[in-house]
């Protein structure tokens, strides 16, 4: 029995590298189905469900060993715990999948340094994802064919995103080419030559940029993947319009058509990449601040920072225009706030840390992209696990409460829905006036001092008096919003103050051992 599960395991994995995935969907949701997979392939079959674009299969496999229910304590493998956050990430629950992998090391397995590199790649902190990859090439478990070849091309890809050391970049890409063709690998090797005319493009080689886009035109004639010749032509367009910046505005309008195409294909991070290519080699300050307010992800954005001068030169605010049309002559913009939901033509406002307040500023964070449930779950509910079976009709309940509350205020934005993704929408014109990033993210990233954590603990213990809580019983009664409390409490966990009951939902927290003698010790609990 063992080895029929293992050959049907094998059998997937081959057909993943060779991109079938179409055939593995349909074979690994009959395998989901039916149930009863021995542990022994749990981590393979999560991979091959991952890799096939299937991630809530990934966590379902995985589930009762990385998050059990009841008082059953998690003792997951290396592989288990791995493949889980890499599905996690892929639903876009990164800061879940971050922390779940947080301080993790395995001699034993490379799963979990590649996944990290993933994630990492994902947050746009290159220089923890290329630490990643690195350890996962010299790693003795993995794959010396596969495997390593795989870690190679990612590797690259975060070198060349982050704009450090080209020329390693691409002696990877030519190594990877020594083993991959298009009739070896195919999926592989066109985006190997993708990659190597971004590299070309970020060294300054325009020509040779748009020959390497050339180069994949040519070999996949009748078999072209959508995703690498939409991010070829974009790549192509950029390098024409620094090439020659007498024709820009042809370039531009290029650039934007291709931009548009990788939006279609929900390549969301592709697209990202290609305006931040835009912005550098046009010199725009505009675009610069679109992407850094437009941005969810703090390295991104430091590094942006920089590009800007420094905060001193950021606006308190900035204004996403909004629509599926242009304005007419004469005709008045709308405007709502992103964080509180106050806008020009109603007095309606959302109080701080409130659930629809927070759908509101995770949905307005990130014009770039429209939003998984694991993307927004992440976000309105941080510090919570992930469920796979009660998170979806989480989100789901509190769009429809947010769509409720637009009509209610006469507020022209609506939340549409197609195919699991969620986004901000408008048939008028209207603007999204977005905060200050850096100052929400760094206020909510903050760690708790000494004195901090201390005080927070007198408080728990005087307000509870040993009761169990949970979060909104906290932000009750300590007068904070919910995502500051959650912040505290779980700071509060890892520090040992505080013991986490239960899960999901209806988790309850209660003061753990290090908390009672924190609060003995502490002169202000008397």
């Amino acid at each position: 029995m063992k080895e029929s599960w293992e050959k049907r395991i094998a059998a997937l994995t081959e057909a993943v590298f060779r991109h079938e995935l179409t055939e593995v969907r349909a074979e690994v949701t009959r395998i989901v189905a039916r149930g009863r997979i021995p542990r022994a392939v749990a981590a393979d079959l999560a991979n091959c469900c991952r890799r096939a674009d299937l991630p809530e299969l990934s966590l379902t496999v995985l589930a009762r060993y990385v998050r059990p229910n009841g008082k059953v304590p998690a003792r997951p493998t290396d592989d288990e715990l791995g493949e889980y956050a890499g599905a996690l990430s892929q639903l876009g629950a990164h800061r879940e999948a971050e922390k779940l992998l947080s301080g993790k090391s395995s001699k034993r397995s490379s799963t979990l340094h590649f996944v990290q590199g993933l994630i990492y790649q994902k947050l746009w902190d290159f220089d923890r994802s290329i630490a990643a990859f690195e350890v996962c090439l010299t790693h003795p478990n993995t794959n010396p064919r596969r495997g390593t070849t795989v870690v190679k091309v990612q590797l690259a890809a975060s070198l060349i995103r982050a704009r450090r050391d080209p020329e390693r970049a691409a002696a990877l890409l030519e190594e990877v080419l020594q083993v991959v063709s298009p009739t070896n690998l195919a999926y592989l090797h066109q985006m190997v030559l993708v990659f190597k005319a971004e590299n070309e493009l970020v060294r300054g080689n325009n020509a040779a940029c748009i020959a390497e886009v050339a180069a994949v035109q040519r070999a996949y004639q009748d078999d072209r993947n959508p995703r690498h010749i939409a991010m070829g032509e974009a790549l192509a367009a950029l390098a024409a319009l620094a090439q020659d910046p007498a024709r820009s505005e042809l370039a531009v309008r290029r650039v934007h058509m291709a931009q548009d195409r990788l939006r279609e294909l929900r390549c969301w991070e592709e697209s990202r990449a290609v305006a931040l290519h835009e912005a550098r080699i046009r010199k725009n300050r505009d675009l610069l601040l679109r992407l850094y307010f437009g941005s969810p992800f703090p390295e991104l954005r430091r590094a942006l920072l920089q590009e800007l001068g420094g905060e001193e030169n950021i606006p308190v605010h900035f204004d996403w225009y909004l629509s599926t049309r242009p304005l007419k002559p004469g005709e008045a913009r709308y405007s709502v706030d992103v964080v509180s939901g106050a806008h020009s033509q109603g007095e309606g406002r959302l109080k701080t840390g409130q659930l629809l307040q927070r759908l509101l500023e995770a949905m307005g964070s990130d014009p770039f992209r429209r939003f998984r449930i694991g993307d927004l779950f992440d976000l309105v509910f941080p510090g919570e696990y992930y469920n796979p079976h009660t998170a979806p009709d989480r989100i789901h309940q509190a769009v429809m409460r947010l769509r409720r509350w637009f009509e209610d205020q006469n507020c022209p934005l609506a939340v549409a829905h197609e195919d699991g993704f969620y986004w901000l929408r408008s048939e008028i014109p209207i603007t999204l006036r977005v905060t200050q990033v850096r100052e929400l993210a760094a206020a909510d990233a903050a760690l708790l001092t000494n004195a901090e954590l201390e005080e927070f603990m007198r408080q728990i213990d005087e307000r509870f008096l040993g009761r169990e809580f949970g979060p909104v019983d906290v932000a009750d009664q300590l007068g904070l919003s919910r995502r500051s409390a959650n912040r505290r409490i779980q700071e509060a966990v890892e520090a040992g103050l505080l013991e986490r009951l239960g899960g999901g939902r209806s988790t309850r927290y209660r003061l753990g051992l290090g908390g009672k003698a924190r609060v003995a010790a502490n002169p202000l609990a008397a």
